[in-house]
């Protein structure tokens, strides 16, 4: 279909595209900035950061009359069909909050240098995710900022004081009055490189299958992101606090991430690529049976939740009630490891000693009702 709204010249996405990766695109084969895009499709004013969360009608709209893109393309490169499983974009207005299951991580994307290289600065939504963590094309850890000026570095940004030449930072000098970008060339920015067989790259494979999960399985997928962020922040916790005692799966996925550890500020995890792939691949390997320290992680894990507490508790339901929030199937493990040093009235409230420990469900009124059957349930007559 061609209307005389359409621009002469077009771009097409590429499979899987961040649209602020295919505005950028778009803007510099026009050899304009991305208002002037804007201006030209009709959404002059409109911001970038704005759109590649949700797209509104009007805005598909318009995207679609000027470059022929459909909209359930231009839609599939927001961050809308991840809205609610690996982002959360707030109703009333277009801004995002806390994930689901990972610390906020703001708007910013992560990128690949190599993939940079080859794709002439385009790049996929999948970077803007907080679970992204590792390029399985080329094998090496994402990267979140500029090597130069240690900043987010936009490289989709096509903007009036350059820098003209593609794959460089586009934030703005840091000197008072200097608006001159960083101009640092990303594509040859140092990586961290994985291997190929290794756990780091098994466990970001594992959650892009999740995260192409269909809408009947969508809430299936969530739970796991639930479970794999329970264990995962307790992991680069604990790597602060009872590192010595680790075993040996957490010195073999340092070792991957180059032996260094991760991040820890005074109020949570760090939300870089670094603690997102140590973090998720121990998480993996605890919460999936297969690997040689599945069991041993896990007891590892509950020893680091036990440092976190100020004062150590050794109440079943105070330590099993921390873990409420990923669902029930953590909560029974938990249960279970506690079962050992518990009181016998715990193991008997708990079912920690049966197979399927549990939660304990039952209304103030059914328990009431329970017990005043108890009398004629042991002596009928």
């Amino acid at each position: 279909m061609t209307t005389s709204d359409r621009i002469p010249i077009a771009v097409a996405p590429l499979p899987g595209e961040a649209l602020e990766s295919w505005i950028g695109a778009y803007a510099r084969r026009l050899r304009v900035t991305n208002n002037t895009f804007f201006t030209a499709v009709g959404l002059a004013g409109s911001r970038t950061s704005h759109l590649a969360l949700r797209l509104t009608t009007d805005e598909v709209a318009a995207l679609e009359r000027a470059t022929g893109v459909g909209r359930h393309v231009l839609t599939g490169m927001t961050l809308e069909p991840y809205d609610g499983l690996a982002v959360a974009i707030l109703p009333d207005q277009r801004k995002l909050s806390r994930p689901p299951a990972w610390r906020f991580s703001g708007s910013r994307a992560r990128y690949c240098p190599a993939c940079l290289g080859e794709n002439a600065v385009r790049g996929p939504v999948f970077w803007r995710l907080p679970w992204a963590f590792a390029c399985t094309t080329y094998r090496t850890l994402l990267l979140d900022l500029c090597p130069d000026c240690h900043r987010a570095p936009n490289p989709w940004k096509a903007r009036r004081l350059g820098p003209r030449q593609t794959g460089a930072c586009t934030r703005d000098g840091s000197n008072v009055g200097f608006r001159a970008a960083c101009g640092a060339d990303l594509t040859q920015a140092p990586v961290t490189p994985l291997p190929a067989t290794g756990l780091i790259l098994a466990a970001q494979r594992h959650i892009t299958t999740l995260l192409a999960a269909e809408a009947p399985s969508r809430p299936a997928a969530l739970a796991e992101f639930k479970r794999l962020y329970a264990l995962a922040w307790r992991i680069l916790r604990g790597l602060h606090t009872v590192a010595d005692r680790a075993p040996e799966a957490v010195h073999t996925v340092l070792a991957e991430c180059g032996g260094v550890l991760p991040q820890l500020t005074s109020e949570d995890v760090g939300h870089d690529a670094h603690n997102a792939a140590i973090g998720t691949a121990l998480a993996r390997i605890a919460l999936h049976p297969g690997h040689a320290d599945h069991e041993a992680l896990f007891d590892w894990i509950l020893e680091a939740d036990r440092s976190l507490l100020k004062r150590q508790k050794n109440n079943m339901g105070a330590m099993a009630g921390r873990w409420t929030w990923s669902g029930p199937e953590l909560v029974e493990r938990v249960l279970a490891k506690l079962d050992p040093d518990a009181t016998l009235h715990a193991r008997l409230r708990y079912g920690s000693a049966s197979p399927r420990p549990r939660w304990p469900e039952l209304t103030a009124a059914s328990i009431t009702h329970r017990a005043a059957m108890t009398p004629a349930m042991l002596w009928p007559g």
